[in-house]
């Protein structure tokens, strides 16, 4: 029976919010008889799919798409993707709950004005994104470009800033023990239900196979810690595709 290789996709298989590389995609070709492969993202289908196109369109290996961290599941049948499982945030939690996580993020968005440094921000739009299973909250947008990441990456670095809003949220004074939260990607918060982390895609594997892991957000504040801790010593950190493609030849 083949081992099972979950992989996270920003800063694992592709730059982050870059399409994967021809090369990456080749390597994964050569070891498919060797790996049953999963991308398990704490993106949504949508962006796996842009960022992964010739994967997913590749007649020459096999691969499942767990996207928001595993809370849902597309399989591809007849060269067509089909979502063959998922969960609602909303219905976990509650309306009410909902509402007060979604406000609590606009107020926290428009506050950030407060900080000097934060006027130096590139603002581009949609900040705040329902994922059905998740919330994504991106600070300086989602539909920014690639020099305005890099700036916001730059100032985030100095500042600290997502990790200031990871630990306001955290707090007791909001009330979100009902939540978790994490670092997604280089620009972005997710927050999701209690135990709906990157282990919450363990439930789709039966517990007798050999599952590795393999991430770069592995530290305690980043979305791949959870499952990173979970399939030790099956799990490996890296900074961009190519070490994950030193990890699965060594593997």
């Amino acid at each position: 029976m083949k081992k099972v290789c979950l992989m996270d996709m920003d800063g694992t298989l592709t730059q982050p919010r870059k399409k994967m590389q021809k090369q990456t995609l080749k390597e994964l070709i050569k070891l498919k008889d060797k790996f049953e492969f999963g991308i398990v993202s704490g993106s949504d289908f949508n962006y796996i799919s842009e960022q992964c196109e010739e994967l997913l369109r590749s007649e020459d290996i096999e691969i499942d798409i767990f996207p928001c961290n595993g809370t849902k599941k597309y399989v591809k049948t007849n060269l067509n993707w089909n979502c063959e499982f998922s969960v609602d945030m909303k219905e976990k939690i509650g309306k009410e709950r909902f509402h007060k996580i979604m406000f609590c993020l606009i107020n926290l968005q428009s506050s950030l004005y407060r900080y000097a440094y934060c006027k130096e921000i590139p603002l581009n739009g949609t900040f705040i994104q329902y994922r059905d299973s998740m919330i994504n909250w991106c600070i300086p947008g989602r539909g920014s470009l690639e020099k305005d990441r890099e700036a916001f990456k730059s100032l985030d670095k100095k500042h600290n800033l997502r990790k200031i809003m990871l630990e306001k949220l955290q707090s007791s004074n909001f009330g979100f023990e009902y939540l978790d939260f994490a670092l997604g990607g280089s620009t972005s918060i997710d927050i999701y239900p209690k135990g709906w982390d990157k282990t919450f895609c363990l439930q789709h594997f039966d517990k007798s196979r050999q599952i590795y892991f393999i991430g770069d957000k592995c530290s305690p504040e980043g979305n791949d810690f959870h499952i990173f801790e979970a399939l030790k010593p099956n799990s490996f950190e890296v900074k961009n595709p190519q070490q994950t493609i030193k990890i699965l030849n060594e593997i």
